[in-house]
């Protein structure tokens, strides 16, 4: 093998560092979508929460404050 086909096989080691902060960046997007999405899901069972609650009160004739 030519010296310069062998170097071409390998990556520099900038390469490498720049691979593994895309790699790190993507992994966080993911972790990040992922938490937004949990935190919408939550956010909509506490208003489902507190419409149900609020449903309940005006059944019984109830209020929050007195």
């Amino acid at each position: 093998m030519s010296v310069s086909f062998r170097k071409s096989l390998s990556m520099s080691s900038a390469e490498i560092s720049y691979r593994e902060r895309c790699v790190s960046a993507f992994e966080w997007r993911v972790r990040r979508k992922a938490q937004l999405e949990e935190d919408a899901r939550n956010r909509e069972l506490q208003i489902e929460r507190e419409e149900q609650e609020h449903q309940q009160r005006l059944e019984k004739g109830t209020h929050p404050c007195p």
